[in-house]
Parts: structure tokens; sequence; C-alpha cells
């Protein structure tokens, strides 16, 4: 008798809505257990794929001069403190869950004071606190992306506001009066965490087309020049 067909192959699952991948920092002084072998003659993507295939390995060690790669099972974060007494090049990378912020997500933007970038349906932006915009759509905002998808640190992104217009920045001010979407709407977003796929709770500073950044006092928004003397802001971004 013929032998059985083979059975066709199972139809690759669709992409995630996230997924996890690593971010660089200094040498962390507490590395952690070792997963693995250390691993040599590996390139970085080599050495990231090799922490994939490891159940237990949460961050890993690696040195781009001498290709060599130490699995680890630490769950590292950006505010661990760093070896400063480490050599040569190693550095660390640890793993970070992301859901992807995208072209038409709903997100909302939560400044440094706690409160809430938020448009009144006549236009007025302001800073909302939870309470104020329960309930409500004017918390969000729809981000627009030109040539759609992924949103990257770096990208010039639009803010619809649920009256339909784009936030705008005319000189200091900040409004959602205009249905427009050109130069004074765009806004180019940066991750405090340095280059990378902007993801839901990642926290992020907006520059409008002045050169000024998105900023918050008390229930004021307005645009400021600087982050570093604390009053310009970084938002969190998160996905609604």
């Amino acid at each position: 008798p013929r032998p059985s067909p083979a059975p066709s192959p199972a139809p690759a699952p669709a992409p995630a809505q996230g997924t996890v991948y690593y971010i660089e920092r200094s040498l962390v002084a507490e590395e952690g257990n070792d997963v693995g072998p250390m691993r040599t003659g590996v390139n970085l993507a080599g050495c990231k794929a090799y922490c994939d295939g490891l159940s237990k390995c949460r961050s890993f060690a690696y040195s781009a001069k001498f290709k060599q790669c130490h699995p680890k099972d630490k769950v590292v974060s950006a505010k661990e403190p760093a070896d400063d007494n480490h050599w040569e090049d190693y550095k660390t990378w640890y793993q970070k869950a992301c859901a992807f912020v995208a072209d038409g997500d709903a997100v909302s933007l939560l400044g440094d004071s706690g409160r809430l970038l938020a448009a009144r349906a006549k236009g007025q932006v302001w800073a909302a606190q939870r309470s104020d915009v329960a309930g409500s759509r004017d918390g969000k905002f729809q981000l627009r992306r030109r040539s759609g998808g992924r949103v990257r640190s770096g990208d010039t992104v639009w803010l619809q506001a649920s009256n339909g217009n784009f936030l705008t920045v005319e000189k200091d001010k900040v409004h959602a009066y205009w249905d427009h979407r050109g130069s004074w709407q765009a806004l180019v977003v940066e991750r405090l965490e340095g280059p990378g796929d902007l993801c839901s709770g990642d926290r992020a500073t907006l520059k409008g087309h002045t050169g000024k950044l998105l900023a918050i006092d008390g229930k004021y928004v307005y645009m400021h020049a600087k982050r570093d003397d604390g009053r310009a802001d970084a938002f969190e971004v998160e996905v609604a």
C-alpha cells in the first residue's frame, strides 16, 4: 500500500501584537546567574537569538570586541547600578516586553505631574486629572504616522483629538482648533530610553516644529524649550 501523504504544514502563526526586544545599557554590577555556557565568535544578533532560545534567559552580557556572549537569568532595568570597574567593552542587554504603538492607535499621554493631556470639544487643550476625563474621550488621542505602521523614536507623528482636530503648536500655545494636518501639527516623539520601537508604557518627549517640547504646568499645556530644567515633560504613552 502507498504510504499516507505527509500532513500539510501548519500555517505560520499571525504576528504577535507585542514581542520581547532587548535594550542596551552599561554592564550591571549584579549580573545574576549563568543560564548557559558562554558563546564565542557570535555577533550581537546571534547572542540575542541564543538568549531567546534559553527559557530562563532574561539578559546577557556581550562584548563586540571579543564576540563573547554570557546569558543570564537576571531581570534587569535601566536603573540597576552599573559595574564601574568592568573591563573592555562589555554591555548588558536586557529584555523588555513591548506592546507596539502604531499608526491609528488611541493613546493617552500622562505627564510627569500625573495629569493627562486632554482636549475639550471646542479645542482647548489642557492637563486633566484622570477623574476629569473618566467616561469621556477627552483624554485620548488617535496617533497618526505618515507611512503607517509602528512608531519608532525619532518619528514624526500627529495627535488627533476626540473633536476630530489635530493637536497644534502655535508659537508657545497648544490647541486643537484645526482639522489641518501639517507642520504645525507635527510632533517628533523621542523615547527617554533611546532608539527603538515605541512601546505602550514608554516615556517620551514630544517636540513641535518650533523645536520646543510639550510641557504641563498645573492644568496648562504649552511648549517649553528645555527638558533638563525640569519644566518640559516626558509623557507616558499608553495604548488605550
